[in-house]
């Protein structure tokens, strides 16, 4: 489905360069509509106190399964538990 980090970057371009992100050209559970490009490596890290989402190109929609949005979701968490554990959480 994903890549997924706690590991601090410098910025997102080296984030994108580091975990080959971006689109696979796989269509591992069908093409949902005539827009789908198929599958996305995608990041989640940190990066100076903020939670960073890191696609590797420009997007425009994502879908995920159930499954999927969870996992999402407890890897947010996780990063924004990083960020207010370093106590580097900007506003």
């Amino acid at each position: 489905m994903s890549h997924h980090s706690d590991q601090e970057f410098k910025d997102l371009k080296e984030m994108a360069e580091k975990l080959d992100l971006g689109p696979t050209g796989a269509f591992p559970e069908g093409k949902l509509n005539e827009d789908d490009k198929g599958e996305l490596q995608l990041a989640i890290g940190t990066q100076d106190g903020k939670v960073i989402m890191s696609f590797g190109i420009p997007v425009s929609w994502i879908g995920f399964s159930s499954q999927q949005a969870r996992q999402i979701a407890a890897t947010l968490l996780e990063a924004s538990a990083v960020c207010l554990t370093i106590g580097r959480e900007k506003k």
